[in-house]
């Protein structure tokens, strides 16, 4: 069968939700006046149906129309604009505030949207997931909390499952108070812009069949990866991964940047990092890893050569990126 490309990226999904000022996050903020902010909890007299009640800047709890978490599934097709991140190493600065733990982060970090700068306040962790994605709840979401000059707040949320250590988050894991109390100075930094990547699978839970093109060597048929369209050995398969890292050649230093239709692969965005792939546990030859023409930057494509080794359907791959491993339990079908 011959496909589109860009049919496999239906499956890609980025989150960024913007809230008005005056939202209520995960930090228990002084309230305006420099009094102390009202507690609130999941239950009792600072349950969520008393939120609105419990701070004049909490009413959007009680008059807002819109609803969170949400169930994020059937996406429909719209202009996204694009987030350009400007993440810098952060001093450790961990809370245990009583619902989650959050790094509060020192200035000079930020993101762009739409030519507002939103600066980083903190980033906090909800297990499990707030939100769902097609039905299905993920071990942690990270929220990342920004705050633009005009009060307006903008937060990131990613989802984050278990898999290979991850050498950016190591400390942060391993200074997380136990017990509520005042912040924490670890001393040590985080660098939150590090790569850690993530290959897009069908199902969007992340595991299983990954997300995945053969390109025959033999005739150059092109067909989605599944155990009745196997790549062989010796074919080349594409995998789509995010969560990459800096690219060179960038047109538009941006993620969610559209590459033009046409655009010859010389002038595509190429990672600036090394980047290997392992299938069924034996190194396979990368032949490309960068953007690709109609698809948005923040999306990755490798192509790799399938090397000889024990095939079957459930051919367990990885991709490493600057040293950092992508998510334990994705397959490609293979076969002799």
């Amino acid at each position: 069968m011959s496909i589109d490309r860009r049919m496999m990226m239906r499956g890609a999904l980025a989150c960024a939700c913007c809230l008005k000022a005056g939202a209520a996050i995960a930090s228990d903020a002084p309230a305006p006046g420099g009094k102390a902010a009202a507690h609130w909890s999941y239950e009792g007299e600072g349950g969520h149906e008393k939120w609105g009640e419990l701070q004049a800047d909490f009413r959007m709890c009680q008059l807002g129309m819109e609803q969170t978490p949400i169930d994020l599934s059937n996406g429909i097709k719209g202009d996204v604009g694009s987030v350009d991140y400007d993440y810098k190493p952060l001093p450790l600065r961990v809370v245990n505030n009583g619902h989650t733990i959050q790094v509060n982060a020192d200035p000079g970090s930020a993101c762009m949207i739409g030519g507002t700068r939103f600066e980083l306040l903190q980033f906090h962790l909800h297990h499990p997931s707030e939100h769902l994605l097609a039905g299905k709840n993920f071990d942690l979401e990270c929220h990342f909390v920004h705050k633009a000059g005009t009060g307006a707040l903008a937060v990131t949320g990613v989802f984050i499952r278990p898999g290979a250590a991850n050498a950016a988050m190591k400390a942060f894991f391993e200074s997380m108070p136990a017990k509520e109390g005042p912040e924490v100075q670890v001393g040590s930094t985080i660098d939150i812009a590090a790569t850690a990547p993530g290959i897009f699978t069908l199902d969007g839970s992340g595991g299983g069949q990954a997300a995945a093109i053969n390109t025959s060597a033999a005739t150059g048929a092109v067909t989605i990866n599944s155990t009745g369209n196997a790549a062989k050995v010796g074919d080349a398969i594409s995998l789509y991964l995010t969560g990459e890292g800096v690219y060179l050649n960038t047109p538009t230093p941006v993620d969610g940047y559209v590459i033009p239709l046409g655009t010859l692969l010389s002038a595509m965005p190429i990672l600036t990092t090394a980047v290997t792939v392992t299938i069924g546990g034996v190194s396979a030859a990368v032949t490309y890893a960068g953007a690709f023409d109609g698809g948005m930057l923040g999306v990755l494509q490798i192509n790799a050569t399938i090397p000889v080794h024990t095939t079957g359907p459930a051919t367990p791959v990885m991709v490493s990126i600057g040293g950092i491993n992508t998510q334990t339990g994705v397959t490609i079908a293979t076969k002799p």
